[in-house]
């Protein structure tokens, strides 16, 4: 016989009801229950005594109820009005009564009751129910697509703190959606080359980063590349190899990645003081024999030899199809490579030319000289535009130009000036033997260095960034950003070992040194992951972050 409530006040559940049989010629009145173990002692009494216990109905009805709800979701509260019609009809009622007919003041009295009525098992999963109403996770109630644009406006770090949440968020939080667009907020300046087959956006995110500490803390991968029997005079960089120059008079061309020497070239008959990449298949040599020969990588072959200075060629620059060369004759030649053909000689220094550099249009040389003096040429006719003695009064023994600014070193001294106002910008002094070797290079807003980036910059009218990097005799070479702090950002030092040459790029450091090897500092060491997935997701990648 099913048990109506239509009429029933809550108190009157838990205080005492009739039951609807009989028990002789007396109806069975089941009194107040004071606690839980009455409340057991007194259900388990009264069930021997009827199983039709109005009492026993009430409160096991809901607890039924609150079991069904156990696995109910959010989503699945839509469809409640279809799930509870499989429901015994005391438990649809009793809900009924529960949600659209008692006040407030009856739904209390009635929990309470119905509390003490748990067992423990109970009493636990009735916490549960209570935390998880309280705190939703409104991130996996979202949309996914609207849980990912929130996401996206959140920093790195907090993401990372997100993924520690639970597998929904970290789900989200790593997708590569949210990840392509925080590379987009960035000052991305993580080379294309470096982009692996396995990485996700969230990598190439992280290894950007990575590579900008690197660079701003000094910490890299030392290598050294061992094969020269001699002193290593010279060294050149392209995106995959090394070339360099040394006093047992070869040429030899190492692999930038896994330090492997891939070609010797034999042919010189003094040793070698300058290598210049013409392309990454093609390197030209200047040694002290006063020849400047033309090798082919691939082939492992001379293709040229060029005869025209009386002394040993000094410096190679090379820029598009252009070549400078500066010899102890006092002279400078500038060549047209792909025609293997001496356009014009440079004459006017009365010292022999120990430096010298190509501006990034080809449109202008620049030489430094022992006879202390800048000079400015035009590559189209050959004439001297500008002439500049710039600093102290000593030979210029080392020189790099870039974006209209000259670096020029002179004793322990490096002089910082445009070639426009020729007055010094910066006067760097730190060195304490002399300074055999520099390169400067200017960065704008569109292009940075991995080290700039990190950088804040106290001038807020300043759009040129520059790094400067020197080696000495005594083995010293030191890292500068010269439009920020007069004193150097990093110094290493070679051990009883004098620096002949030092090159940078957005990667590594590499510098030649008297003691027969070549030493690679390696920023971006290691920076992403071993896994394995497509090729075509790398592609698009490059392509995403080169219309940026």
């Amino acid at each position: 016989m099913a048990i109506k409530f239509a009429n029933m006040d809550p108190i009157s559940c838990c205080d005492g009801v009739r039951s609807t049989k009989k028990k002789g010629n007396a109806d069975v009145f089941y009194p107040r229950i004071e606690s839980v173990t009455a409340t057991k002692t007194y259900v388990d009494k009264a069930t021997h005594q009827t199983k039709h216990s109005s009492a026993r109905q009430t409160i096991l009805s809901f607890t039924e109820t609150l079991h069904l709800l156990k696995h109910t979701t959010e989503k699945q509260e839509e469809n409640t009005e279809r799930e509870t019609d499989s429901w015994s009809p005391e438990c649809q009622n009793l809900i009924y009564l529960f949600s659209r007919q008692w006040n407030d003041s009856k739904r209390v009295a009635f929990l309470e009751k119905l509390l003490l009525a748990l067992d423990a098992k109970q009493l636990y999963y009735f916490s549960y129910l209570i935390q998880s109403r309280k705190h939703r996770d409104f991130i996996g109630d979202l949309p996914e697509h609207l849980a990912k644009m929130i996401l996206t406006y959140l920093s790195a770090k907090t993401l990372a703190l997100i993924c520690q949440v639970c597998k929904k968020w970290r789900m989200i939080a790593t997708c590569d959606d949210v990840w392509k667009i925080k590379c987009s907020q960035t000052r991305f300046t993580l080379p294309l080359e470096l982009i692996t087959e396995t990485a996700t956006w969230k990598d190439v995110y992280q290894a950007n980063r990575n590579l900008q500490v690197n660079w701003t803390k000094g910490l890299y991968h030392s290598r050294e590349l061992i094969g020269h029997t001699d002193r290593v005079l010279t060294l050149a960089l392209s995106t995959d190899h090394v070339a360099s120059g040394s006093s047992d008079k070869t040429v030899r061309i190492w692999c930038i990645r896994t330090g492997s020497m891939q070609q010797t070239f034999y042919g010189h008959l003094r040793g070698v003081w300058c290598v210049q990449f013409f392309t990454q298949n093609i390197v030209i040599s200047g040694s002290y024999d006063s020849t400047i020969k033309i090798w082919n990588i691939q082939l492992g072959s001379l293709l040229r030899t060029l005869n025209s200075h009386q002394g040993p060629v000094w410096v190679l620059v090379c820029r598009s199809d252009l070549l400078l060369s500066a010899s102890q004759d006092k002279t400078a030649k500038i060549w047209q490579v792909s025609k293997t053909k001496l356009q014009f000689t440079l004459t006017g220094h009365t010292g022999a030319i120990f430096a010298g550099d190509l501006s990034e249009c080809d449109k202008v040389a620049i030489t430094g000289s022992t006879d202390k003096s800048v000079r400015f040429w035009n590559t189209e006719n050959g004439t001297c535009k500008q002439i500049i003695q710039p600093g102290k009064p000593e030979p210029i023994l080392a020189l790099s130009y870039s974006q209209g600014f000259v670096a020029c070193a002179q004793g322990r001294t490096i002089t910082i000036f445009h070639n426009i106002t020729t007055s010094p910008i910066a006067v760097l002094d730190e060195h304490k033997d002399r300074i055999e070797t520099l390169q400067l290079r200017i960065f704008t807003e569109e292009h940075e260095h991995p080290f700039l980036s990190m950088s804040k910059t106290i001038a807020e009218n300043v759009h040129r960034r520059g790094i400067l990097i020197s080696g000495d005799d005594n083995g010293f070479v030191m890292f500068w950003d010269i439009f920020q702090c007069p004193a150097s950002v990093h110094t290493f030092k070679e051990r009883h070992c004098r620096v002949n040459c030092v090159q940078f790029d957005d990667l590594r450091i590499v510098n030649a040194s008297y003691k027969n090897r070549i030493v690679i500092r390696d920023f971006g060491y290691s920076l992403f992951r071993d896994k394995r997935n497509g090729t075509k997701k790398v592609l698009h990648m490059r392509r995403d972050i080169m219309k940026r």
